[in-house]
C-alpha cells in the first residue's frame, strides 16, 4: 500500500513547532523536590476521588490531611480507615511494579487483603475471593 499525501507548508510548520516543544521538553530539568510534591498531590486527588466513588463522604481537604499524617476528628472512621487502606495497597503496587516483577494473583490477593475493612457486608476472609456482589 503506498499511501498518497502532500507535505504543505502548513504541514511543515506544524512538524517544526512540534520539534521545538520536544526539544524544550528534553532539555529541561524538573527539580526532585517538584516530581515528589506533583506526585504527593496526585496520589491525594485519586485516593479522595476514588474511595469517594466507592461511598466515602471525606472532602479532598479531609483526605489531603489525613494521608499527611493529621488528624480530623470529625471524619467517619471508616472513611479514614478506607482511604488509607487505599494508601497502602497504592505503596504495595508501587513497590511491587518498580520491582519488575510479574503482576500475578498472589499480587491481586495481597492488595485485596490490604484493602480489606471490617465493616464490608458478608465480608470474604482477607485475601479471598468476594463470592457474592458487593
Amino acid at each position: 500500500m503506498n499511501p498518497h499525501f502532500t507535505i504543505t507548508n502548513r504541514i511543515t510548520q506544524g512538524l517544526a513547532s512540534i520539534e521545538r516543544a520536544r526539544g524544550f521538553l528534553e532539555a529541561a530539568q524538573l527539580s526532585a523536590a517538584w516530581v515528589q510534591q506533583m506526585s504527593e498531590q496526585a496520589l491525594q486527588r485519586e485516593a479522595h476521588h476514588t474511595t469517594h466513588i466507592e461511598g466515602t463522604q471525606l472532602t479532598l481537604e479531609q483526605a489531603t490531611l489525613l494521608l499527611t499524617g493529621h488528624a480530623v476528628p470529625d471524619a467517619d472512621i471508616d472513611d479514614v480507615r478506607e482511604l488509607l487502606n487505599y494508601r497502602t495497597a497504592f505503596d504495595l503496587v508501587s513497590t511491587y511494579l518498580t520491582s519488575g516483577a510479574p503482576i500475578t494473583e498472589g499480587l491481586l490477593r495481597a492488595i485485596h487483603q490490604d484493602n480489606w475493612s471490617p465493616a464490608c457486608e458478608d465480608p470474604p476472609r482477607p485475601g479471598e475471593y468476594r463470592r457474592v456482589q458487593n
